[in-house]
């Protein structure tokens, strides 16, 4: 078991700890989901990103002319 100690700042954020955000993949901007079971225990889990939103930053940032959609186009 992994075992680390954090602070709730004033504005109710929490530092995850590195080792933890490096065992689950978490980096800034990451959507992590808290988990309470019947015991009260508490669990964080990384949240799976819906396909949609992996390729979301990407809208809109390509860079491409007019040739090559055109030659794109020829190959589908």
């Amino acid at each position: 078991m992994i075992s680390n100690e954090s602070v709730v700042y004033s504005n109710g954020s929490i530092k995850v700890p590195e080792n933890i955000r490096d065992y689950l993949g978490i980096v800034s901007g990451s959507r992590v989901l808290f988990l309470k079971d019947e015991d009260g225990r508490i669990y964080l889990q990384m949240e799976k990103p819906s396909a949609r939103s992996v390729f979301e930053k990407y809208k809109g940032k390509i860079d491409i002319d007019e040739e090559s959609i055109t030659e794109l186009r020829g190959v589908v």
